[in-house]
């Protein structure tokens, strides 16, 4: 079965530190994205965030040391942004705002949304597509879905 952007769907474009939803206020053949919300995170490059040096321990009682593995702090802030963009979709769904979500979000942040998103929102999700469409109009993401579900 090809999926479908049907009426009423809710589609999510998103990236590590960007996120929109829309609602789809046509029909299955002829979309028209409409703003729900849009969210951004502040989230200055990691260099900014941490200063110190990874830290070392020593492997017991032998002469060897080891590099701990620095903190990613922007890494750390997209999860969380993704996480909690997987659990206001999750409010939506309980409150019954939409049935169906395609999900177009960049493919690292991707990653952080199916970690973080429930069991019932999967049950929900009709496509998931791997792109950044976070900097384009509605109407050019309306098309880039719609050839995307098409070729699917």
């Amino acid at each position: 079965m090809i999926p479908r952007l049907s009426a009423k769907a809710w589609v999510l474009v998103a990236d590590g530190g960007r996120a929109m939803v829309y609602e789809n206020g046509g029909d299955a053949l002829s979309p028209k994205l409409v703003e729900v919300r849009t969210r951004e995170l502040s989230n200055p490059p990691a260099r900014e965030q941490g200063t110190d040096k990874p830290g070392r321990y020593h492997d017991g009682m032998s002469p060897h040391r080891s590099a701990v593995e620095a903190t990613d702090f922007h890494e750390e802030a997209e999860k969380a942004f993704m996480a909690d963009i997987a659990g206001e979709l999750a409010d939506d769904l309980a409150k019954g705002r939409f049935k169906d979500l395609v999900v177009a979000v960049t493919p690292r942040a991707l990653g952080h949304f199916r970690k973080a998103m429930s069991a019932q929102l999967k049950q929900h999700i009709v496509a998931e597509l791997a792109k950044d469409y976070t900097r384009q109009a509605p109407a050019d993401i309306e098309k880039a879905i719609m050839k995307e579900l098409q070729g699917a």
